[in-house]
């Protein structure tokens, strides 16, 4: 079914918005008379902290979660295709309209988050989230092939003591911290141009890292660097799984995440990424076997309220990530509440 440019337009720009590792944004979309494709734009590669590509993967699955979420709220019935390419092909996804639909109201409001989800580094740590949103959420992350497990006590205990070890073994290697470094962008104020990738260093801590990883000095003391992990001991923290390591479970951790987080927003709640762990193999080997589960962790997220505002993320202008000539777009919202208007 061939669709209208300005809805391929739309999922676009709704595919853009979505989080990526240190804000890289390192995907390439692709129109189709029938829908769109989001591949991987490998100039955009992390070789130091990602040199197998998984965070990067796991960045254009959230990519394709948002671009989903879009056209089925604008009344399509839609298709994603895994890796239409192949295990080893650029496309991580391509994403068919197949028909029309009716949208839910619960659709509906999903796409709304898509431009008010932001990556926290700080979230409440004193308010559990309740089990009954734990639940649904769980429920989101299973209907897309990936698992949610809620780690206890004793398993936050371990994650602490993970991510200062990770954290440890990072901080001693000059290649990953000047790749981090490059990253992080300043100010523009009075500039031509702007920001439009990388993370504002007005956003960051201590350490490249931000709040989310604990930064590590070789002169401070084990214990004093396990302080810096505290907050996770009373606060709700989850793990992501998939059934396997393979690139198309990267894509599915990546299209969980982003529906999870698109519930969370909703319900004005953030996630903060404590991911150091995963990022270092040995660590997030026994951080899966932590878990007792089959599969291997992708990701680690704080859930909670936010305790500050964060600035809008910079982002990479349509016309940069879209092939062709993307026009003027109109939000993703704009067109849902058209839709509304005409539907009712």
């Amino acid at each position: 079914m061939d669709v209208d440019r300005s809805h391929v337009i739309a999922m676009a720009e709704a595919a853009r918005l979505a989080p990526s590792v240190h804000n890289t944004q390192p995907w390439r979309l692709l129109s189709r008379p029938d829908g769109l494709v989001v591949a991987v734009d490998e100039a955009r590669a992390l070789p130091a902290l990602d040199p197998t590509g998984r965070l990067r993967t796991i960045s254009c699955g959230a990519a394709v979660a948002n671009a989903a979420v879009a056209s089925r709220a604008l009344g399509f019935s839609t298709r994603v295709q895994l890796l239409p390419d192949g295990p080893r092909g650029g496309a991580v996804a391509r994403l068919v309209v197949v028909g029309r639909r009716t949208p839910t109201a619960a659709g509906l409001r999903l796409t709304m988050q898509v431009s008010r989800r932001r990556t926290h580094r700080v979230v409440h740590p004193d308010e559990p989230v309740p089990d009954v949103l734990l639940d649904d959420l769980a429920g989101t992350v299973a209907d897309e092939g990936a698992s949610l497990t809620v780690l206890d006590l004793p398993a936050r205990r371990v994650l602490a003591g993970l991510l200062v070890r990770a954290a440890r073994q990072q901080e001693r290697r000059p290649d990953l911290l000047r790749e981090l470094r490059e990253w992080v962008r300043e100010p523009t104020r009075g500039r031509r141009g702007g920001v439009v990738d990388g993370v504002l260093r007005s956003s960051l801590a201590t350490s490249p890292r931000g709040v989310g990883a604990p930064s590590v000095e070789r002169s401070r003391t084990p214990e004093d660097v396990g302080a810096t992990s505290a907050r996770l001991l009373g606060s709700t923290v989850v793990a992501v799984a998939t059934p396997t390591d393979t690139r198309r479970d990267h894509v599915v951790a990546g299209i969980a995440l982003q529906r999870m987080l698109l519930h969370l927003t909703a319900l004005d709640l953030v996630a903060a990424f404590a991911d150091q762990a995963t990022e270092v193999p040995d660590t997030r080997d026994q951080l899966s076997a932590l878990l007792a589960r089959p599969g291997r962790v992708q990701l680690v997220l704080q859930l909670g309220r936010a305790l500050v505002d964060v600035r809008v993320p910079p982002r990479r202008p349509l016309s940069d990530v879209l092939d062709g000539r993307p026009q003027t777009p109109r939000s993703v919202i704009d067109l849902t509440q058209t839709h509304e208007r005409t539907s009712s």
